[in-house]
C-alpha cells in the first residue's frame, strides 16, 4: 500500500534522509524534494530549512524532529554549501548552536 506523506513517522523520515542520493532527490530553490520511488508513495516529499515537511499533493505542513532538522541542514550544506539562504535559516533554527 502506498503511503501518504502525512502518514510518515519521524523515524521513517530519518531513514529517508539517511538514504538521500542524487538519483532520488533534487532541490527546487531551497527545498529538498525526495522522489516517490524512495518513499513508496504517489507523492513527493518536500522538506524545507524552516524545519517543515509536506507532500506536493497535500496542503498541510508538518514539523520535522530536531534530529531530522540536523540531518536536513547537513545534507543542504553538503550539496549547496553555506549559501545566504542556509545562513539565514540557520540563524532562525532550533539547532542554532549546533556544529554542522
Amino acid at each position: 500500500m502506498l503511503k501518504k506523506i502525512s502518514d510518515l513517522t519521524q523515524e521513517e523520515i530519518g531513514i529517508i534522509l539517511d538514504n538521500i542520493k542524487s538519483e532520488n532527490s533534487y532541490y527546487v530553490g531551497g527545498s529538498l524534494c525526495v522522489d516517490n520511488k524512495l518513499l513508496k508513495s504517489e507523492d513527493v516529499l518536500i522538506m524545507n530549512l524552516d524545519e517543515t515537511f509536506f507532500g506536493l499533493n497535500e496542503s498541510k505542513k508538518y514539523i520535522l524532529s530536531r534530529d531530522n532538522v540536523i540531518k536536513l541542514f547537513k545534507i543542504y550544506k553538503h550539496h549547496k554549501g553555506e549559501t545566504e539562504y542556509f545562513k539565514e535559516k540557520l540563524k532562525k533554527s532550533s539547532i542554532l548552536n549546533l556544529e554542522l
